[in-house]
């Protein structure tokens, strides 16, 4: 598929950082999802599948890496990309691990 018409899924609980990264991702020719928290951007991958998931890790309810987890159970090529706004190291190295390009 042609990575202009990839559709891309953004979860954070930020409203301002998911509207911001909608308008980016937009301009740049995607098509883009928000959720608010990870069950409904799992719910939403559900319906709407999408080549990529861009996720927060603190989130409340299930976090960023239960929700790598679910996707990759339930489509292992959907690309996951974890970011956060916390400089937690611990945390980054304990998720799941990169896979290399």
């Amino acid at each position: 598929m042609d990575e202009r018409h990839w559709k891309v899924l953004f979860i954070d609980d930020d409203e301002a950082i998911c509207k911001v990264m909608s308008i980016d991702l937009t301009d740049a020719g995607y098509q883009v999802f928000t959720a608010a928290d990870g069950e409904s951007g799992i719910n939403l991958l559900k319906k709407e599948p999408c080549q990529i998931v861009i996720t927060d890790i603190r989130m409340p309810g299930i976090d960023g890496i239960e929700v790598v987890r679910r996707i990759k159970e339930g489509d292992p090529d959907v690309e996951v990309i974890v970011v956060t706004g916390h400089g937690d190291m611990h945390l980054a190295v304990e998720g799941p691990p990169a896979r290399r390009l």
